[in-house]
């Protein structure tokens, strides 16, 4: 159960990520607008006043400095895709390549019994 969790964990952290890598190119109209209106909010909030040449020129830092970081997040989000492909893979290959061992106890044979009870319900007892 915990490898289960551990798989689970390992393959939703490059969908996460994979969510927050959207191309600025990829946007549709509505999210671009939204996304200027947040990068004109943080001039604003850095203390540059509308229409002056400071607050154009931090307009311009900020949306290089998303389409950077937006880069760079896929580009993450690709490599970690790519490990955790390669490490299922080795995985699977040490998996498949190693003989199946058991201890003598599980040599045992098992008996069961089934007793059908009315209806579609079947009790089975192995021992």
């Amino acid at each position: 159960m915990m490898k289960f969790r551990v798989a689970a964990l390992m393959l939703a952290v490059p969908l996460i990520a994979g969510c927050q890598t959207k191309q600025i190119s990829q946007m549709s109209s509505s999210e671009r607008q939204e996304l200027a209106g947040k990068i004109a909010q943080r001039c604003i909030d850095a203390g540059h006043k509308k229409r002056t040449a400071a607050a154009e020129a931090c307009l311009r830092r900020e949306t290089e400095r998303e389409y950077a970081m937006r880069e760079a997040s896929a580009e993450n989000a690709r490599r970690a895709g790519l490990a955790l492909s390669q490490g299922f893979s080795n995985y699977g290959q040490t998996m498949s390549s190693q003989p199946l061992t058991l201890s003598p106890s599980t040599h045992r044979p098992i008996r069961c019994t089934s007793t059908s009870f009315t209806g579609w319900s079947v009790d089975t007892t192995c021992y």
